[in-house]
C-alpha cells in the first residue's frame, strides 16, 4: 500500500502487534491505515518545503492536507474556525505553527 517509510512508520502487517490492531480496530482497519499513511505525508510534505513555507506563511499556522495549505491563520483558534468552515475534518488535518526565523534550541 505505501512506500517503505510508510511500512516502518505503520508497522509491519505481519507482526503480532499490528495484527492485535487490526483485530481491535476492525473494519476500520484499512480506513485508518491510509488516514495515517497521508498524515504521515503531509508532515514529511512541510518537512520537505519548510523553506518555501516560511516565504508564505512565515508566523503563522498552516492546515496542510493531500500536501497542500488549506487554510492559515496567525491565529490557532481562528485557523480552527476556517478549517471548520471549510468542511475539512480536524482529525485529518496537519497543523504547524511556521516560523519565519529558524529555532534555535538551548539545553
Amino acid at each position: 500500500m505505501g512506500s517503505d517509510s510508510d511500512m516502518a512508520y505503520l508497522g509491519d502487517p505481519e507482526s503480532s502487534h499490528v495484527k492485535r490492531a487490526k483485530e481491535m480496530i476492525g473494519e476500520n482497519y484499512d480506513k485508518i491505515r491510509a488516514d495515517l499513511a497521508r498524515f504521515s505525508a503531509d508532515t514529511r510534505w512541510v518537512t520537505d518545503n519548510y523553506e518555501a513555507l516560511k516565504k508564505d506563511y512565515g508566523d503563522t499556522y498552516v492546515a496542510v492536507l493531500d500536501k497542500k495549505v488549506r487554510a492559515s491563520h496567525a491565529n490557532l483558534t481562528k485557523l480552527l474556525e476556517e478549517i471548520d468552515e471549510k468542511g475539512i475534518d480536524r482529525r485529518n488535518v496537519h497543523i504547524e505553527l511556521i516560523y519565519k526565523q529558524d529555532v534555535e534550541l538551548l539545553f
